[in-house]
């Protein structure tokens, strides 16, 4: 899920932990001269977890072109909150946080506080603008995961950031191959074959092999059981 970009340099900055990823994939505890992908984490999540996310994020990115890995350095990077912050604790999100007068409302002036399917943005496990977010439940695959063990929203929320920051040339690709896996129906319709961006992320968490959900009802659509989905993923970076 994705929202738009916006101006939050007005709002107040909780407080967070920072590790920062390089392009090597080192991880590093404090911010260096280099170009690196920042990861956050608010005071209530382990560091346990902090670490799994730049590990990911290390690992996603290790092998990835120059030019993508530089866009992605302009980007606000990674945060991982917990079930009692929610994801509007982070600036990008704040605009989307729910109030008393708006609780179970998502009409008129409460219209900001939920999605265009009707949940509520304070409640999401993971979403992304210029920072992908992600419910620390999810990411340690413990016994709160609301995905069941079925699916790391990092690594689709964090594919969506790639795609906002990599360069043109690259995106028009992807375009390019969601249109033609939607018009041949190459995929099972289902959340990825909704637009080029759901289509990036599903294809993202299928590479990485961090989704297991059905092919015909999972979000998907059969990307992640297919060995013919390389050819497609070969095709939108060739």
């Amino acid at each position: 899920i994705t929202t738009h970009h916006v101006n939050f340099t007005h709002l107040k900055r909780a407080g967070f932990k920072t590790r920062y990823v390089d392009h090597s994939g080192y991880i590093h505890t404090y911010a260096i001269s280099q170009p690196t992908v920042k990861v956050e984490a608010t005071l209530h999540v382990s560091d346990t977890a902090l670490m799994k996310a730049a590990t990911i994020v290390a690992l996603m990115l290790k092998n990835s072109p120059n030019d993508v890995f530089l866009g992605l350095s302009k980007s606000h990077g990674v945060g991982i909150f917990s079930k009692s912050d929610g994801p509007t604790v982070y600036p990008e999100f704040a605009q989307n946080a729910d109030t008393p007068q708006c609780r179970g409302i998502c009409t008129g002036s409460c219209r900001h506080t939920c999605t265009g399917d009707g949940r509520k943005y304070s409640e999401l496990a993971g979403i992304a603008n210029s920072r992908a977010v992600v419910l620390d439940d999810n990411l340690l695959c413990n016994s709160h995961d609301p995905y069941g063990h079925k699916e790391n929203i990092l690594v689709h929320e964090f594919g969506h950031v790639v795609k906002f920051y990599m360069p043109s040339h690259y995106q028009q690709r992807i375009n390019y191959v969601y249109n033609y896996a939607k018009t041949h129906s190459v995929w099972y319709s289902t959340y990825a074959m909704s637009n080029a961006d759901e289509y990036w992320a599903e294809a993202t968490s299928s590479f990485f092999m961090t989704i297991t959900r059905p092919r015909t009802t999972g979000p998907a659509g059969g990307m992640n059981l297919y060995a013919a989905f390389f050819h497609f993923f070969a095709l939108a970076l060739a």
